[in-house]
């Protein structure tokens, strides 16, 4: 170490005997960049693009916790109100959007994750891709108003060169502030002066020698700029490395070990972030690449762990509460997703009512049902329209199965078989019990029974038997085929439209309710049986006049008999 501060030493110690007074770095003025030509009116500042661009991208921090971001289309300037901002240091930072192709965006819009670096470095090496350009700086507000540069500059006029190497036994000041008797207290070195850098110009230019230049600058050279700490790309013109003044300590803290802390000197971790409120991560595409902008940001607090999406209305998409159980959500590495605990999980709500509480895009129900009860695993719920489905290949079977502890398998399952378009119901181990096709044909392996108890009935009004024989009797009775059917399947019975017509019975015209029909046919069965019993009667009448008339007739012939045998 105190190799190299000696060596440091003795470069700074022939800089200054080099030269009495030497050259200092020009203020840079704020109206001059790369990018853009920077205007200062009476009420804001505007940046002339200077460079061609598909749209520019201004941000601007300040006092407060200010901060300004606007995109601008192209051929518009961006522009900056600061009459009616909080007195302060500002920095400001312009980013081009670059010229892109369509054909380029196409290509980059069908880019996958696997292939989307290569392909972005193809076009880059193509000149397809041009790299955003970008553009910083700083300016001081104070009263509405901006700090005009007015910094003093020193012009080279003598030098002093020695041949021979300079030692310094203590302390050294460079810079034309320094003063005899200098008070150095602990400092070996010391640059004393209103422009304070130091270059480092390599003048290497043979063979493949490096010979990048480099600077450290501190602070902005104009009135009104930012105080800060830099280390500048000097031969591309760029800034990797920039610290503000003011920064808290320990804002970038590498460890020993090689841990980098921000906000702590005691990281534990490869990467530590501590903050008061809310430590965040921010990632921010910007569109430099010609993929569309999208900024995340990773966050905690004593509330939630989460991700919030930033271009999108900050919406937190992601959320993980204090005190979750150990592997919550556990990804397996075949893919499958275990979710565990003794909570509830919830698909669009942050408070699930059972184990798994489904709600849709159309929100919640007015009000939960309290006919639900603490058995209900899985809720479904939607104010709209809700749907469950099962998706399966053009053969497959889809089918949703039930299960008891302890049972060998499933104890009931309704299955949909793709290939025979059925949908079959199972019960135990007794095979399909009930079958419907795609026909509407309903299939029983046991009786139908329809629900008839009197105690589920009202408006109970009795018929007139021998009026629901006449009008059944005019009902016509035919064979036929459903239009679904096979050509060899065929029915009997009245159409719904003639039964509807005659007794108004069942929801419309175009079915009818095997119980209504079982209910007709038993009040003609009760009317056929009425006209027996009077049938019966007559007969039994007529049988009794007959045996009567038989009687008096047998009298007759007896008095006839007698009369011919006198």
């Amino acid at each position: 170490m105190r190799t190299q501060l000696r060596f440091f030493s003795i470069l700074l110690f022939l800089a200054v005997t080099m030269l009495v007074r030497y050259s200092v770095a020009i203020a840079q003025d704020l109206g001059e960049g790369s990018v853009a030509q920077v205007n200062i009116g009476s009420s804001s500042i505007t940046w002339e693009s200077k460079v061609s661009n598909d749209g520019m991208v201004l941000k601007i921090s300040g006092p407060n916790d200010f901060y300004f971001e606007q995109e601008y289309g192209v051929g518009k300037n961006p522009s900056f109100r600061f009459s009616d901002k909080a007195n302060g240091s500002y920095t400001y930072e312009l980013k081009t959007i670059p010229t892109i192709s369509k054909q380029v965006k196409e290509a980059l819009a069908s880019v996958t994750e696997e292939n989307r670096y290569a392909v972005e470095k193809q076009l880059r090496e193509a000149g397809k891709l041009p790299e955003s350009q970008s553009q910083s700086g700083a300016f001081f507000i104070s009263n509405g108003a901006v700090v005009n540069n007015d910094a003093d500059e020193v012009d080279p006029n003598k030098d002093i060169q020695h041949l021979d190497d300079v030692i310094a036994n203590f302390s050294l000041c460079v810079g034309t502030d320094c003063v005899n008797g200098e008070n150095f207290g602990f400092d070996t070195i010391r640059l004393k002066e209103n422009n304070l850098r130091i270059h480092f110009d390599d003048t290497s230019n043979s063979g493949s020698f490096p010979a990048n230049d480099w600077r450290i600058t501190v602070n902005d050279s104009i009135n009104g700029g930012e105080s800060k700490f830099t280390i500048d790309d000097a031969t591309a013109g760029r800034t990797p490395f920039t610290i503000r003044a003011g920064a808290p300590s320990n804002s970038l803290y590498i460890d020993s070990a090689g841990d980098v802390g921000m906000g702590t000197s005691n990281p534990v971790v490869n990467a530590h972030a501590v903050d008061g409120n809310t430590p965040t991560v921010r990632l921010e595409q910007d569109g430099s690449s010609g993929f569309t902008p999208q900024t995340w940001d990773v966050a905690g607090n004593e509330a939630n762990f989460f991700i919030r999406d930033v271009t999108n209305g900050s919406k937190l998409s992601f959320r993980i509460r204090p005190g979750a159980p150990e592997s919550s959500i556990d990804i397996q590495n075949d893919g499958g997703i275990h979710f565990n605990g003794s909570g509830n999980f919830g698909f669009g709500t942050t408070t699930p009512q059972r184990k798994m509480h489904i709600i849709g895009s159309d929100g919640k129900v007015s009000s939960f049902p309290s006919s639900l009860g603490g058995k209900d695993a899985f809720i479904v719920e939607n104010n709209g329209n809700v749907n469950i489905g099962l998706i399966t290949g053009s053969t497959g079977a889809s089918a949703l199965k039930f299960y008891r502890d302890g049972a060998a398998g499933f104890v009931g399952y309704i299955n949909y078989d793709n290939t025979k378009k059925t949908m079959d119901f199972y019960v135990e181990d007794n095979g399909s019990l009930m079958q419907l096709n795609s026909s509407g044909d309903l299939s029983l392996s046991g009786a139908l029974s329809q629900n008839s108890d009197i105690n589920a009935k009202m408006d109970i009004i009795p018929v007139d038997n021998q009026e629901v024989l006449v009008r059944l009797v005019e009902i016509p009775v035919s064979t036929w085929s459903y239009k679904d059917d096979g050509a060899d399947i065929r029915h009997m019975g009245p159409m719904a439209q003639d039964f509807y017509a005659a007794f108004e019975l069942g929801q419309d015209d175009r079915h009818i309710s095997p119980l209504d029909t079982s209910g007709a046919t038993l009040a003609a069965v009760q009317a056929l049986y009425e006209l027996s019993q009077e049938k019966d009667a007559q007969i039994a009448e007529l049988e009794q006049q007959n045996e009567a008339l038989e009687a008096r007739l047998e009298a007759l012939e007896a008095i006839v008999s007698e009369l011919a045998n006198e």
